[in-house]
């Protein structure tokens, strides 16, 4: 079966052949390229696997560590797939994975990341795994955009998708201390997460936005598109002063009135911010090879500063 997942690799990615621990966004692959393979492959094995799967922690495969992104991680998951189904009489796992564990093993306050517009949390896979940011690591993304009917869903709110997501990293950790970390506007969700954690009586040990911008700094034709309802949720929220600790890092190759503008926005909006470190990258390369690993250095830095009492 490894060949066979590593001959649609091969296609997908326009190569003469793919090994079966080759890592698939080590080809090229990137996210868009992910939702695609992943339909390709389900098409072709009759499955339900979910896009979060490349991403997750890596996988134990008869007993060797494999990424998660290579067919040889896959063919496995197609295998214990059809075993499911044979027993439970055809039916396949259809769950969303909403909550995706990156890092389970590690040392201090886990981390959970938010994902940005569009709700696809993917990128956040370049943080973990390295030798830095070494802390259990999650990332909550949003597939409640996407329907098999073709009709959407009601437009989300930030204050919604806060509470959803705080439910699912509750099952994971019920109380505090948290981290929050939100990329674009998922710092706005993280943010309202962290309000609403405060508001319970938990503690919120660092709230760290990535090249966050409240609505007043986004460009005038945000949210026009169809497909931009997170957007649009962001032009919407209205959020009120945190008085938590908060860290903002922001990307180099920004435009720098407008970073200075959110800069200032932010300061304004939670006092406790600390003075904003600027990054090398744009506002997407900072969380991709090679950059990444500046930016996990960074914010372990920053949580260790904020001296997080685990529990």
């Amino acid at each position: 079966m490894e060949a066979q997942v590593a001959a649609v690799f091969a296609e997908l990615l326009k190569l003469p052949s793919v090994g079966a621990d080759d890592v698939f966004f080590d080809l090229g692959g990137h996210s868009i390229l992910a939702v695609r393979l992943i339909a390709r492959i389900n098409a072709a094995f009759s499955a339900e696997l979910p896009v979060s799967v490349l991403f997750e922690e890596t996988a134990d495969v008869d007993g060797a560590q494999v990424d998660p992104a290579t067919p040889r991680a896959l063919a496995a998951l197609l295998r214990g797939s059809e075993e499911a189904g044979n027993r439970d009489g055809g039916a396949t796992d259809e769950r969303p994975r909403p909550l995706v564990t990156l890092q389970s093993r590690g040392e201090g306050t886990p981390l959970f990341c938010v994902h940005p517009g569009g709700g696809d949390a993917i990128i956040f896979r370049n943080l973990a795994g390295g030798e830095v940011l070494r802390r259990p690591l999650y990332a909550v993304h949003d597939g409640t955009l996407r329907s098999d009917a073709g009709q959407g869903p009601s437009e989300p709110d930030i204050e919604a998708l806060a509470e959803h997501h705080l439910a699912l990293i509750r099952e994971v950790r019920p109380h505090g201390p948290y981290l929050l970390m939100g990329w674009s506007m998922g710092g706005l969700v993280a943010l309202e997460m962290a309000q609403q954690l405060t508001r319970l009586g938990e503690q919120v040990g660092m709230l760290v936005l990535l090249d966050s911008y409240l609505a007043e700094q986004l460009p005038a034709d945000t949210g026009s598109a169809p497909g931009d309802a997170h957007a649009r949720a962001a032009l919407r929220y209205r959020p009120v002063p945190y008085a938590g600790r908060t860290a903002l890092f922001q990307a180099q190759e920004s435009d720098p009135l407008m970073r200075a503008a959110a800069g200032a926005a932010w300061a304004e909006l939670c006092p406790a911010l600390s003075p904003p470190r600027v990054l090398a990258g744009d506002h997407y390369s900072m969380l991709d090879e090679p950059l990444v690993s500046g930016l996990a250095a960074e914010v372990e830095k920053t949580l260790q500063e904020a001296d997080v009492p685990d529990v």
